[in-house]
């Protein structure tokens, strides 16, 4: 039942690391910053169970977080 109550504050804390790296100014430090940010984002949904990763909301996020990453990855 532990893991089940994680499930949300991982998945918030989560997005809390995304929509902090989407506030990043657009310069060099505010890059590392925002790539820091969403790694995180990242590895707090790795760490979210079978079941949780299958969530819609949950696979949305993480397609916003590799989307973001890739634009990084381009400048």
């Amino acid at each position: 039942m532990q893991g089940d109550r994680a499930i949300p504050v991982r998945w918030d804390l989560a997005l809390g690391h995304y929509a902090s790296a989407l506030t990043q100014p657009d310069d060099s430090a505010g890059r590392e910053k925002r790539a820091a940010a969403l790694r995180q984002a990242l590895a707090l949904l790795d760490e979210s169970t079978d079941e949780a990763k299958q969530l819609s909301e949950e696979r949305e996020l993480r397609r916003l977080i590799d989307e973001e990453l890739a634009k990084l990855e381009r400048k």
